[in-house]
């Protein structure tokens, strides 16, 4: 009966009710939310000032960031400022196959990520094995955690939360070292 109640007040006819209807409400509601946060971050003022450069256009960035929210915008400021960017990965390993397949300019990585690989160990990787240079993004900025990414050498830190003028300028200032 319960279920009925709420079908009722949902305007969702039962079937939907008992297919979990609710739990698809929740995904949905928390994607919508998502989407909000996102709409939010690219509607910014700094979303306006980004500038597409010349040197922009011969750049592909490889971007892995296990927050999709955040690699949606990392990839959309990218692009609007000209850069080629890959579809963002969430995983080390899924990056390091996009890596290898296309070979990124540059590439910027979440530390913490999904899986077994952090960022650091495949911004490590990157740099050894197909010389991709990176910028680490991430919400930790601790000593420890710092230096743990100097061995991987980045050439920048960009410290979250960003907006997207602040994304396009790191990537632009790497490609000058």
């Amino acid at each position: 009966m319960e279920h009925h109640c709420h079908a009722r007040a949902l305007s969702m006819p039962d079937s939907v009710i008992r297919a979990g209807g609710l739990k698809h409400l929740r995904r949905i509601s928390s994607s919508l939310r998502d989407l909000g946060r996102l709409s939010t971050l690219l509607g910014s003022e700094e979303m306006q000032s980004v500038s597409t450069s010349p040197e922009s256009t011969n750049v592909t960035v490889l971007i892995v960031e296990d927050d999709a929210v955040i690699a949606t915008v990392i990839e959309e400021a990218l692009k609007q400022a000209g850069f080629k960017v890959l579809p963002p990965t969430h995983t080390a390993e899924q990056g390091l196959q996009l890596a290898r397949q296309h070979r990124p300019t540059r590439a910027l990585l979440d530390i913490e990520l999904l899986g077994g690989t952090n960022g650091i160990e495949l911004g490590s990787q990157l740099r050894q094995e197909l010389n991709i240079p990176c910028i680490f993004v991430s919400g930790r900025s601790e000593p420890e955690t710092v230096a743990a990414s100097a061995e991987a050498q980045p050439i920048s830190w960009l410290k979250k939360p960003f907006g997207p003028g602040s994304i396009v300028a790191s990537v632009q200032l790497a490609l000058r070292r």
